[in-house]
């Protein structure tokens, strides 16, 4: 089995279609095991892109699965409980020994047991990495309202953040990629301050018999989610939320996703199913390929 990252790219590509020298403020770095890129619009932009950089590494060393004092983690805590609760488990927060059988963490994957998941799953060890470039984005956009920041855009691995309008006043296009890596399929548009957040991302699989898979597993199973689905992209006005959902919605399958979405009223959502089909709930705003339309249920 081997691990495959491509170098360099992001789940999501955002296009802005700004010249580089509209931007005030442009810089890359890799944190958070993902490829993260800053765009900042106003004045101070320097500053202010340090003070982002100083929230990403302590929230990195903060939400570590390894770390000790796990009442500083209290917060995302507890919105990490409450979307398990709303996923009916197809979101968990402590699965931290199973993905360590799995050979997740030191990314050295390997098929465990029967044994060793039903091990795995009783051991119930925290580990929110599964939700922290969402809340990284939360965070750091709670902290642009404060600042002399016209809008940004924060590429935090395959979570995107928009802040505030584009500067021409359109609105910011954000592409969805393949995850099998043939390039982008189509793009969200997006208004205002919002997330887009990805999961089954095509930086980040593994080879498994010949298939290449994500290293997303099923609470419910302890094996890797295997419902049809190669990745979700949810468009929420939350980061946490946004990648809450789409780790859940991947596990769910387009049919138990659909009905999770139906009966909600914050979020919008992309499905590629392994079949190479794409679809869309009504409000994500996709263009660019074929896709079916998700209905609403019917009242």
């Amino acid at each position: 089995m081997k691990r495959r990252i491509l170098p360099l790219l992001l789940a999501l590509l955002v296009l802005t279609g700004c010249r580089s020298g509209d931007v005030k403020f442009y810089n890359s770095f890799y944190r958070m095991d993902q490829f993260m890129t800053i765009q900042l619009w106003g004045s101070d932009t320097t500053e202010v892109a340090k003070e982002i950089s100083n929230i990403l590494n302590s929230l990195e060393e903060t939400y570590a699965p390894t770390a000790e004092d796990l009442t500083a983690q209290k917060n995302l805590t507890e919105r990490a409980q409450a979307l398990s609760q709303r996923t009916g488990g197809a979101y968990a927060p402590d699965l931290y020994a199973l993905k360590e059988a799995w050979g997740f963490p030191a990314m050295e994957y390997q098929v465990p047991t029967q044994d060793q998941i039903d091990q795995a799953l009783s051991e119930h060890r925290q580990d929110l990495t599964d939700l922290l470039t969402g809340y990284a984005g939360d965070k750091c956009v709670d902290y642009l309202r404060t600042q002399p920041i016209d809008c940004a855009l924060l590429e935090l691995g395959t979570t995107v953040m928009t802040y505030g309008s584009r500067p021409d006043g359109s609105p910011w296009e954000i592409s969805i990629h393949s995850p099998w890596g043939t390039g982008p399929l189509g793009s969200v548009a997006v208004t205002g301050t919002m997330a887009v957040s990805t999961a089954g991302s095509y930086q980040s699989w593994f080879e498994l018999d010949g298939e290449r898979r994500f290293p997303i597993l099923d609470p419910a199973t302890g094996a890797l989610a295997d419902h049809g689905v190669a990745s979700v992209t949810v468009i929420s006005a939350g980061g946490t939320t946004a990648q809450g959902l789409a780790h859940a919605l991947f596990v769910l399958g387009l049919e138990e996703g659909s009905r999770l979405w139906q009966e909600s009223n914050d979020f919008e959502a992309v499905f590629i199913l392994t079949d190479g089909t794409i679809h869309t709930t009504p409000g994500a705003r996709f263009s660019g390929a074929t896709c079916n339309t998700i209905q609403p249920a019917k009242k």
